[in-house]
C-alpha cells in the first residue's frame, strides 16, 4: 500500500493510502503516528463482481484485538465503484491504531482503492 501526504486541511495533513490489484484486497495502513480522522474510502472495479463477497473496513486498535471494531461491510457482486463517506461515523484513530481492509475478490476484478485521513482533523 502506497501513502502520500497530499497536502493540509484545516491544520491537519491530510494522508492518502493506496492500493491497487486484481487479486484478493488484503491491505493494512501503517499505524497511525498522531490522532486522525478516517474520513473517506474509495474503491474503482474494472469490472462488476458476480459474487456478493463483502469488503470489509476494520479498525486495528492499539488497545488489542477486544477494540477492533469493524467500520464498514458491504456486498461488492455488481458494484464498479463506491465511496464510503465516513463523515456520518466520526472515526478517529489514536496514535498506533490502523485501518485494515479485505475483499476476497473470488472474480478476480481489477480494483484500485484510496483511503483518507486527517491529521488532528475530526
Amino acid at each position: 500500500m502506497a501513502t502520500e501526504t497530499v497536502g493540509d486541511l484545516g491544520g491537519g495533513n491530510v494522508h492518502k493510502y493506496r492500493g491497487a490489484g486484481s487479486a484478493a484486497l488484503s491491505d493494512t495502513t501503517d499505524a497511525i503516528d498522531q490522532a486522525a480522522g478516517f474520513k473517506s474510502f474509495t474503491i474503482h472495479l474494472g469490472s462488476a463482481p458476480a459474487s456478493q463477497e463483502n469488503l470489509t473496513i476494520t479498525l486495528d486498535s492499539v488497545g488489542g484485538a477486544a477494540y477492533d471494531t469493524v467500520l464498514f461491510t458491504g456486498a461488492m457482486g455488481g458494484i464498479t465503484d463506491l465511496l464510503v463517506d465516513t463523515a456520518d461515523m466520526d472515526v478517529t484513530l489514536g496514535r498506533g491504531d490502523a485501518l485494515d481492509f479485505a475483499w476476497a475478490n473470488s472474480d478476480g476484478a481489477e480494483w484500485g482503492f484510496e483511503a483518507t485521513l486527517v491529521e488532528g482533523v475530526f
